[in-house]
């Protein structure tokens, strides 16, 4: 967070010396959007750093890592949350960056049954995605869950 507040002040954000008011403000609305890059970049090298993790990714040529970076979005959901429902058409893959979800599965007419329970590094929506195919399990949030999701 230091390294936030420094840049921002590199900016003129507002600096006063002792003594004296030199003030060299840049306007709200442009601190506003240098502070909103200056996130975007960390969520940007979170998502780097994360996906070079990630097993599903690790074949992947370490030049394609930034396109992917740059194609996710952080999602957040609540503690029993539905992330994705079976038999719903899907456009999102989601691997999960913290927390934990649990997978489920509805044959016929029979009550769902847990079939596992997926945690950070783990990844789902990948049939629906690649196959363009109903999504074949529901997802719930087991715990508070953060992902990325890519769309197509």
């Amino acid at each position: 967070m230091n390294s936030f507040w420094a840049r921002l002040r590199s900016w003129g954000a507002c600096v006063a010396r002792e003594g004296e008011c030199q003030c060299q403000c840049v306007g709200a609305e442009r601190a506003e959007e240098k502070a909103r890059s200056i996130m975007e970049n960390d969520n940007y090298k979170q998502v780097l750093i994360f996906i070079s993790k990630v097993l599903l990714f690790r074949r992947l040529p370490k030049d394609a890592e930034p396109h992917l970076a740059a194609a996710c979005i952080r999602v957040e959901f609540k503690k029993g949350e539905t992330v994705i429902r079976q038999g719903e058409i899907g456009s999102e893959f989601f691997f999960i960056y913290s927390g934990e979800a649990d997978v489920s599965v509805q044959r016929g007419k029979d009550a769902p049954v847990m079939v596992a329970t997926l945690k950070a590094g783990n990844y789902f929506g990948e049939n629906a995605l690649l196959r363009d195919e109903p999504r074949t399990a529901t997802i719930v949030a087991k715990t508070q869950l953060v992902a990325f999701k890519i769309t197509q």
